[in-house]
């Protein structure tokens, strides 16, 4: 009679059968692997005032005391669409009105100023 073995992906031997006879059977074990408990953090000194934090909630409460946030876990801010906010309109009357105030050396300014409105009030 022919031999018969079964592995997994990784090459562990699963079922095994040698002349007839079931030598390996692993298919209906399962292994138990308990709790899964996520370790704390390793101690490390802060960039802000050089003093150690030793835990996730020291940690937090670091970040909260400072008004830091850490990178890749902030929240992303919905981008303003340009003609709700009128910001394009308002920026090519600055072009016009510059234009035709200082000449063309001048539009370069004016688009500088509505730009820097235009974020103030997507900030708020």
């Amino acid at each position: 009679m022919r031999s018969r073995y079964i592995y997994n992906p990784q090459g562990e031997l699963i079922y095994a059968i040698e002349r007839g006879v079931v030598t390996c059977d692993k298919r209906d074990c399962e292994v138990d692997p308990g709790y899964m408990v996520m370790p704390d953090i390793q101690p490390y000194q802060n960039m802000v005032n050089g003093g150690i934090i030793t835990s996730r909630s020291k940690h937090r409460e670091f970040l909260k005391q400072h008004n830091l946030v850490e990178i890749g876990n902030e929240k992303q801010k919905s981008v303003a669409d340009l003609r709700k906010t009128g910001v394009k309109e308002s920026l090519v009357a600055s072009m016009q009105r510059a234009k035709e105030q200082y000449g063309t050396r001048h539009v370069e300014k004016a688009i500088s100023e509505t730009l820097n409105r235009a974020y103030e009030l997507r900030r708020r």
